[in-house]
Order: C-alpha cells, then structure tokens, then sequence
C-alpha cells in the first residue's frame, strides 16, 4: 500500500523499549472513515454538488507504539477502516522527503481541543507531543470525478469544434459565435445552441452536421429582433425583478429650508468674554515626562541589575525607548524573562502616572 522502504526510521524500533502508555501496550488509536458517495447504480439520478456526504463510521480500535514509524501506523489505520469504504480507488500513500502524499485526508484528534492534520512528519511529532494516550484518526475520503461516456466525449469534442469553425468574422456582430442562414441572419450560438448541436450530432440525428444545424430546435429559429442574446435577456430580467424588489427609502426634509436659511446667514462676532475664556483653558495634549536615564530608573523603581544590563546591550538609552516596544521585541530582542517583562512594564505605567 505505500512506499516507505527506504526511509529514514523504517524498521529500527525493532527491540524499542515498553510504551509509557495504557501499562506499555502503546497509544490507542480510534480509526473512523469518512466515506464518499457509493457509486451509482445503472440508471440512477447522480447526487447534487452540495449533498451530504455519509456520516463518518467508527471502525476497531488498535494499539501503537509512540515510536512506530509513521507509515507503519497509516498503513495499521488503513487497514481498520479498510472494510467500511464506499469508494471504487484504493487508499493510498507515499513519503517523499517527510511529505506524507496521499489521495485521502487523516485528521487526528488527541483531546482538550489538540488536532491537525496529519500530512508531515513534523505533523506526526507534533500529535505525538500533545498525545495522553488516546487518539482519534478521521479518514476522508476524496471524491472521484465521474468518468465520461463515450457519447459525451464526443459532444465535449463537437462543441470545441463548433466554436471555432462558427467564430464570427463580422466586427459589427456582438457574438463572438454566429451561425448565419439562408436569409443572412446571425443567430448568436451561446453556449445552449453549442449543446444542442453536439448533442444532436453525438446522437448521429439526421440532416444533422457541422454545417446543418438541428434548425428545427426552438433557440435556433427566428425572433423579433428584441430577444437574440438569451444571456442579454436573461440580465434584463434579473435587472428588471431586483429594481421591482427593491425596498422603498422615505427621505423626511422638514426642517431642511431652516438649515439652509441659517448656513447662508452672516456669522456673528463672539464677545470679547468668550474669547478671554476660550484662551485662558489649558491645553488638553498631555505634557511628556521629564528625560530619565536608566540608572536613575532602575533605582527609583527597584529594578534588577540584570534587567539593566539586557536594556543597555540593546542600545536602550531611557524608559522613553520602551514604549514604543511590544512584548515580543522584549523577549525575543531584549531577552527579557516573563518575570522581568512585568517588572519593566510595571515600573514603566508608574513612571509615566508620576507615581514613585
């Protein structure tokens, strides 16, 4: 089922040492399959796009070591669920550098909320790090593309052939396909007329060809004038029923004259008491703290040395400097711990409150 001889890992936990989990018979595994649709029966109507797929259905548990090689475990997992499948393709896998490439989905779930995708060997060491001793594995299946008939393969071909044989060469035509009759009309072949005609000739209909279409068809025959475009038509409609639809808006405008009358009156002068007020409030931008230097800071709020230290090596000159700092340029710039992360944070929303 899958080609993983030569990877690195197969075939050396040969004498691994008891599993610490469930009293050494390893981790528990819960397989369950997701299937795809059964395949039709003769006759039978095709599911929609959009149908439910069936329920996935819980297959036997099985036990593993936490340090199986993890093809050996999806080949375990396949087999569980092997009997319960609906689809025609056999379930398959391979490893091509650590990459897990495969034409199902595994989804594995170890509790508390911990689940991912299990498509990587980065992906297998990450489930084993959040694993207590149980988890679920949920298969998916992919849908498989229906094969096309005969018959409609032949349509498929029929129709790229009409569409470039009927390619209109008049440039005041609005169709980029026309067929033209006896009378000199062009019909514009949508993509209606095109099926239509391959269907008829797939069918060997006949006095049906490439150049004798089935005229006789409704879209083929002649019309007003008003309605050649059956997608322009089709617009014109919706267009027509979303403006029918449309909600009414009441706009109320009492008052509105009075607004207008007061914008376009001449602006009085403020007393002289208003502006005296108006200048004599302070200003409401707040006032910066006065410049510290680092040493001062560390002392005046109980700093560490070593605090002091991490802040000088990066070139932090001032508690000015650290508030334009977010809590990941501190841990990961500054090397700041968790612990002196909230110190300087605390001693920084102090210092900028006045508070000693």
């Amino acid at each position: 089922m899958s080609d993983y001889e030569d990877e690195p890992g197969a075939g050396e936990f040969d004498d691994e040492p008891k599993c610490i989990f469930n009293e050494g018979l390893g981790i528990c595994y819960s397989p369950s399959i997701k299937p795809t649709h059964p395949p039709l029966r003769p006759g039978a109507k095709p599911c929609r796009a959009n149908a439910k797929k069936p329920a996935a259905v819980l297959c036997e548990a099985f036990y593993c070591h936490k340090d199986t090689y993890i093809a050996d475990l999806l080949d375990t997992a396949l087999s569980h669920v092997q009997e319960k499948r609906n689809g025609p393709n056999e379930l398959d896998f391979k490893i091509v550098t650590n990459t897990v490439q495969r034409n199902f989905d595994i989804i594995w779930n170890a509790g508390r909320g911990e689940k991912g995708m299990l498509n990587t060997a980065e992906g297998y060491k990450d489930m084993l790090r959040q694993c207590t001793g149980n988890i679920d594995l949920c298969i998916e299946e992919y849908d498989t593309t229906p094969e096309l008939s005969e018959e409609q393969i032949q349509e498929n071909d029929f129709i790229t052939k009409l569409t470039t044989d009927y390619r209109c060469q008049d440039q005041k035509c609005s169709s980029p396909q026309c067929f033209v009759d006896t009378a000199g009309t062009h019909v514009n072949l949508t993509l209606l007329h095109l099926c239509i005609c391959a269907a008829a000739m797939a069918a060997n209909a006949p006095n049906v060809d490439m150049e004798h279409p089935p005229l006789d068809k409704a879209p083929f025959k002649a019309s007003d004038g008003n309605e050649v475009d059956i997608a322009l038509l089709a617009s014109r409609r919706l267009g027509q029923e979303q403006q029918r639809n449309a909600p009414n808006v009441y706009v109320n405008l009492s008052g509105f004259g009075d607004l207008i009358h007061q914008a376009h009156a001449p602006l009085q002068p403020l007393p002289n008491a208003t502006l005296n007020n108006a200048s004599s409030q302070p200003s409401s931008q707040p006032s910066l703290c006065p410049k510290l230097s680092l040493t001062d800071f560390r002392e005046k709020y109980g700093l560490s040395y070593t605090i002091l230290c991490k802040l000088e090596a990066a070139d932090i000159t001032s508690p000015h400097g650290l508030r334009f700092l977010s809590p990941t340029e501190l841990r990961e710039e500054v090397h700041l711990t968790l612990g002196e992360q909230c110190d300087v944070l605390d001693a920084l929303e102090r210092w900028t409150k006045g508070m000693d």
